[in-house]
């Protein structure tokens, strides 16, 4: 059985929501390996119009595989600390 790689949300508004992504990158190298310095991407997906706390699940789009094989998801959660729009 697959496990979910929990993440908390950033950002949501009535459109969409986004959280850091732990395994993409803004810049990577020719050989594939992030820049030392490379910041994690942000992700987004739709809300809903939803701006309530809760959990989603959502399958990940991450750069050339770069989400590990033994996890089937992303659980993201939505909670105080999310700001809002």
């Amino acid at each position: 059985m697959s496990q979910d790689i929990e993440v908390e949300a950033n950002y949501i508004n009535k459109k969409q929501f986004s959280y850091t992504c732990p395994f993409c990158f803004c810049k990577y190298k020719m050989d594939g390996n992030p820049y030392k310095n490379a910041k994690n991407k942000d992700h987004y997906h739709g809300s809903g119009g939803e701006l309530h706390n809760r959990t989603e699940r959502r399958a990940p789009h991450c750069d050339n595989g770069k989400f590990p094989k033994q996890y089937s998801e992303f659980k993201i959660h939505i909670t105080d600390r999310t700001v809002r729009n």
